[in-house]
């Protein structure tokens, strides 16, 4: 049973500070999913490890559904854009016979012990990244709003399905417009954003040469990172974007380099490194 969720101060760690409890089935859920980053499951060649991206779309009729895996070695990259209909035939054959280390995924997360259960609220986490600068920059949408429930339900049963699948694997939320946003210079933000086009804009503010995803993905993947710079900038498609971003940070997640924003699940964070000075005193 989920415990009563409390109200939090905004509040980032790292995820190497982080212990597992001695019982499990009385942990806070705000902590479940970074306790998850602390396996290290598999061993198996460079080749055969990738790192998965989904930006969730319920849309049956058109596509809203970006799907995103990159190798371990940085070599390969793979994205489509599907209906919601269509996204587990997308992600099974994405997979094919790699390993997802770290799955990112953009919607709403609520973690409960080893599985993710549909439970629409405003969760903490969403009421922590919005207060302050964040509020105005990079704030996310309510899981108990009529499209929140939508995409809640779907995200739950994608997750559910990935975990039943590959239950090493952590599944952690990330949410493109905060993740790429706190990257972005204050310079940035001279001008509104029209929220829909949002986290397209932070993705081409960032991925500039030495701007902060660049800088970030010179700094989590080790080898052919030129190459994967490349394949990442020629990406157009606004979802197969935000699933880059998301298979980005599953990947900085493996690396233990990140931070959290808690409550009734996780929101993960860039390195506290790469985030903009303007962001400092919120975290």
């Amino acid at each position: 049973m989920l415990c009563a969720p409390q109200i939090l101060p905004p509040a980032f760690s790292s995820c190497q500070d982080l212990k597992c409890p001695q019982q499990p089935h009385s942990v806070n859920p705000s902590l479940i999913i970074p306790i998850l980053l602390l396996r290290c499951p598999y061993s198996y060649s460079p080749t055969k490890i990738m790192f998965l991206g989904i930006d969730v779309g319920y849309s049956q009729v058109q596509r809203s559904t970006g799907v995103c895996a990159i190798r371990s070695d940085g070599k390969g990259l793979t994205s489509v854009h599907v209906r919601a209909g269509d996204t587990l035939e997308a992600i099974a054959a994405i997979i094919g016979d790699t390993i997802p280390k770290t799955i990112g995924i953009n919607g709403p997360l609520i973690p409960d012990l080893n599985s993710f259960i549909f439970s629409p609220r405003y969760r903490v986490c969403e009421q922590n990244l919005s207060r302050g600068i964040i509020l105005r920059r990079c704030k996310p949408g309510s899981s108990n709003s009529p499209r929140g429930i939508a995409l809640h339900r779907q995200t739950t049963k994608i997750a559910n399905w990935l975990r039943a699948r590959f239950p090493l694997a952590p599944i952690v939320e990330v949410f493109p417009n905060a993740f790429l946003g706190v990257m972005a210079d204050d310079s940035d933000f001279r001008f509104p954003i029209l929220r829909r086009t949002k986290s397209d804009f932070f993705w081409q503010r960032t991925i500039r040469r030495n701007a902060g995803l660049d800088r970030l993905i010179s700094s989590v993947f080790l080898t052919n990172v030129d190459q994967l710079k490349r394949r990442l900038r020629r990406i157009e498609n606004h979802d197969e974007r935000a699933a880059a971003t998301c298979a980005i940070a599953a990947k900085a997640a493996a690396r233990k380099q990140c931070l959290r924003i808690v409550g009734d699940g996780a929101f993960l964070m860039p390195p506290k490194k790469f985030i903009q000075p303007w962001a400092h005193a919120y975290f």
